[in-house]
């Protein structure tokens, strides 16, 4: 498993290259105020089973991809707002019996 806390804030940046955070089991990012992940390139979280990311503000920015991947699951819960944009194509797949919720 891999875990990153902080009492405040997490900033992970890249101005050269990519971002890559990999576990073989669960990845976990949990900071009390803001975890921001930025790269000019890409930004990679994957997880062979869980993914679980908690703030009270994220913000994962990536000037060509941007990656969140989970084997088993992939948890967001959001207090007020969600906003998801993309200048070319914006794509969520979720396997059949899985549930996106409002």
């Amino acid at each position: 498993a891999m875990n990153i806390f902080a009492a405040k804030d997490i900033q992970l940046g890249s101005v050269k290259s990519a971002i890559r955070l990999l576990t073989n089991k669960t990845f976990i990012a949990s900071a009390k105020q803001q975890l921001a992940l930025e790269s000019k390139k890409s930004v990679i979280a994957d997880a062979t089973t869980n993914l679980d990311v908690t703030a009270n503000q994220i913000d994962a920015s990536a000037k060509q991809d941007l990656t969140l991947k989970a084997g088993r699951s992939h948890r967001s819960v959001i207090q007020s707002d969600i906003n998801l944009k993309a200048d070319n194509n914006l794509t969520i797949t979720a396997p059949a019996g899985s549930q996106l919720i409002q």
